[in-house]
């Protein structure tokens, strides 16, 4: 079987000599690949070295030093050098070596070598293959990037090359080799050649067995590492452009041997060793990879002595213990769910048990409990029957010794505590003096003024509902005087309530947003400070009626804002409290007839609308009030009353110091205010927000005092 081969002669040309220029020729028409992995720190010089390296500019993002782990970028192109076509692949380590704790560093490059392997690997095994059509994405060379500062390598780096010398081709090359000086080089190349053979880390080494190249590749593999300098400037030198890094205190040219070992890196790299570095790749790395992988999956090679194996037999064999295998696992997790099943069931009647034990106990509780109340009741209801019967005889005696003698009349609490409280603007035997009471309100008046400039700057806003408005605050007076009808306060609530509004808006910056929490407190300080305690709501409620979404804690937040920027200052000379004093004043000078013609409670509704009027914020209370009674004066049709009215009001004129071009013109306004109130166009507050719906659960848990309203009540517009 084992013949001896025999040379023989041929007698003339045949031709297969022309093999190796058909496959010269093959392999230029279908192009090589060729892939390079670039490992080093964040800003080495990586990219600058490959544009340098093949004279060019790739494209490539710019890299930060806070990357929290490792990517690989991969990015490809396609080169033509002659009639040669390259398709490289680059891939840059962005963030190595950019972490404190760089134990994982090295992870994701080797599964990015192992992943491209995976995929060479499953190409070869498909029943349909296109190898020569494939992009061949595997690893030939990794030039490691060595930081110049420092007298060695560092553990990361003894780490990550020990890591990569079984899955590729390693070339160490010294980044920035401009920064340090010819000796140290020189030794720092001897430390880290010592150090990686130390530690057994193998580097690739340019092969020698080829007789054209091993001398070349010989001499070459003792420059190793290569220090290199990158640059894709053209400096001048002499009389011809260089690539070359420029300094003040001269050039390093990258392509000057003297220099850098630019040249050196780039001949071994691309002419001489690029086919190697491929066969490498292939024959070395991706074959251990591949029989590695083999074994794993259940294959093994036949020795001579014994018998070849079937792909199917292995295959089927492989299955049936996976099947075993599988099937040992599900009986083990079945049966480790049936202990789980017994072990809960168990738990679960304990459980149970010890509840049926509680439920018993409870209701033996129970039934003593109820026992105990039935008799408590029964003693109750005897106790109740003969008070019931004491009651009817002290009632029966009663009525006879009081029988013939009559009740006489007595005033309500609350006619009392209203008598109190307006005794500074009523008149009567024991009322303060007019003149007292008018210096005590205008000394004090001044002081509780809305600051003009506050005021002036929400009238020039514009309304894009990031600042706060005039229409917006007189949209809130409106919903304000609404909750006043609602709950039946009195008219002094309201203006308070006005008062307090205006003095915040005019001190203090609001959003649009907060504007109706910031009047719903000024309502319910002028609640608390005007209403009987009994009549003041709860806050709860308040909100609820009022159909606000904040809370009851924000309210409380909001009104301590509101009384500190007032400095606690509550109660405002009002132009009600100005109006009640004049209207009284006047009052005493008419006769019977022409006091019906000043009602107050006309005037009260006059002045509610003007309040509802942002204009009117800006005008003194005393002037505000004066105008009033001027207008409804210049309103009557009967000279004979009119003419005494109007001499009273001139006296009172005169005495507030107020100057006939202001009353003018703050009666002009109210009169103009009033026509705009009457007319069917005017935004009335009845109009929007009166009509609430409220539910029934809500209804439940009001204040007993609210159900008084049968309806919703509306500004009496027929009185202005």
């Amino acid at each position: 079987m084992n013949e001896e081969k025999r040379n023989l002669e041929l007698g003339g040309h045949v031709g297969f000599d022309s093999l190796p220029d058909q496959l010269v020729s093959k392999s230029a028409a279908q192009g090589f690949s060729f892939n390079i992995l670039c490992v080093g720190e964040t800003g080495i010089g990586k990219s600058t070295l490959m544009n340098t390296l093949f004279n060019t500019t790739f494209e490539n993002e710019e890299a930060s030093h806070y990357e929290s782990e490792v990517h690989l970028r991969p990015h490809t192109y396609d080169l033509q050098e002659s009639n040669v076509n390259l398709k490289l692949t680059i891939v840059h380590t962005v963030g190595f070596g950019d972490q404190i704790n760089k134990e994982e560093s090295y992870k994701p490059i080797l599964e990015y070598i192992d992943a491209q392997f995976e995929k060479y690997l499953e190409e070869e095994l498909k029943i349909k293959r296109s190898l020569l059509n494939y992009h061949d994405t595997r690893i030939h060379i990794c030039l490691y990037f060595i930081a110049p500062n420092g007298h060695s390598l560092k553990s990361l780096d003894l780490v990550m090359m020990k890591k990569l010398d079984s899955k590729v081709n390693i070339i160490p090359v010294i980044a920035k080799a401009d920064t340090v000086s010819k000796s140290e080089l020189d030794k720092l190349k001897i430390k880290i050649m010592s150090e990686l053979v130390s530690n057994g880390v193998q580097i690739y080494q340019f092969p020698t067995e080829d007789g054209a190249v091993a001398e070349l590749n010989s001499s070459m593999n003792t420059h190793l590492p290569f220090a290199v300098v990158g640059s894709v400037e053209d400096v001048k030198v002499g009389n011809k452009m260089v690539k070359a890094r420029l300094y003040p205190w001269g050039s390093v040219q990258v392509e000057n041997e003297n220099h850098c070992d630019f040249v050196k890196l780039r001949e071994m790299l691309l002419r001489v060793n690029m086919e190697d570095l491929r066969d490498q790749t292939h024959a070395r790395h991706y074959e251990l990879y591949r029989r590695c992988k083999l074994e794993e999956m259940g294959f093994k090679d036949t020795d001579p002595d014994s018998q070849s194996f079937s792909l199917q037999e292995t295959y089927e064999a492989k299955r049936k213990e996976f099947i075993v295998e599988l099937q040992r696992k599900e009986e083990e997790m079945r049966q480790m769910f049936v202990n789980k099943v017994k072990e809960t069931e168990a738990e679960l009647k304990e459980k149970e048990k010890e509840l049926h034990e509680r439920f018993e106990q409870l209701k033996r509780m129970h039934q003593d409990e109820k026992r105990n109340l039935e008799e408590k009741r029964r003693e109750l209801e005897e106790e109740m029957n003969a008070f019931n019967r004491r009651k009817v005889a002290a009632e029966t005696l009663m009525g006879q010794a009081l029988q013939g003698c009559s009740q006489q009349p007595f005033k309500k609490d609350k006619d009392k505590k209203n008598a109190t409280r307006h005794k500074m603007i009523v008149t009567g035997p024991g009322a303060l003096p007019f003149a007292v009471q008018l210096k005590a309100l205008t000394d004090v008046e001044g002081r509780y003024q809305p600051k003009l400039s506050g005021l002036r700057l929400i009238e020039s806003s514009q309304d894009n509902g990031l600042r706060m408005t005039s229409r917006l605050r007189e949209l809130e007076v409106k919903d304000l005087l609404s909750l006043t009808r609602f709950f039946g306060f009195s008219s002094e609530t309201f203006s308070l309530a006005i008062s307090l509004l205006d003095r915040f808006l005019s001190v203090m910056k609001i959003q649009p947003k907060h504007l109706s929490c910031v009047g719903l407190c000024c309502f319910y300080i002028a609640v608390k400070s005007a209403e009987e305690e009994k009549n003041v709501p709860l806050a709860n409620d308040l909100i609820r009626i009022s159909q606000n979404r904040f809370t009851v804690s924000d309210m409380m937040r909001m009104e301590k804002i509101i009384m500190e920027k007032l400095y606690w200052k509550v109660k405002a000379p009002t132009a009600l409290r100005f109006l009640r004093l004049f209207h009284s004043h006047i009052q005493e000078q008419l006769d019977a007839e022409s006091k019906q013609i000043l009602s107050l409670e006309r005037l009260e509704a006059q002045l509610k609308a003007c309040h509802c009027s942002f204009v009117f914020s800006k005008i003194k209370p005393s002037l505000l009030a004066m105008a009033l009674l001027c207008f409804e004066a210049q309103e009557q049709h009967e000279p004979e009353h009119s003419d005494k009215i109007s001499e009273a009001l001139k006296r009172l004129q005169q005495q507030l110091n107020i100057r006939d071009g202001d009353l003018v013109c703050v009666r002009e306004l109210v009169g103009k205010c009033l026509a705009d109130y009457a007319t069917t166009k005017c935004s009335r507050p009845n109009c929007q927000r009166l009509r609430w719906t409220i539910s029934g659960r809500t209804a439940r848990q009001l204040k007993h005092s609210y159900y008084k309203i049968a309806h919703l009540p509306t500004i009496p517009e027929s009185a202005c």
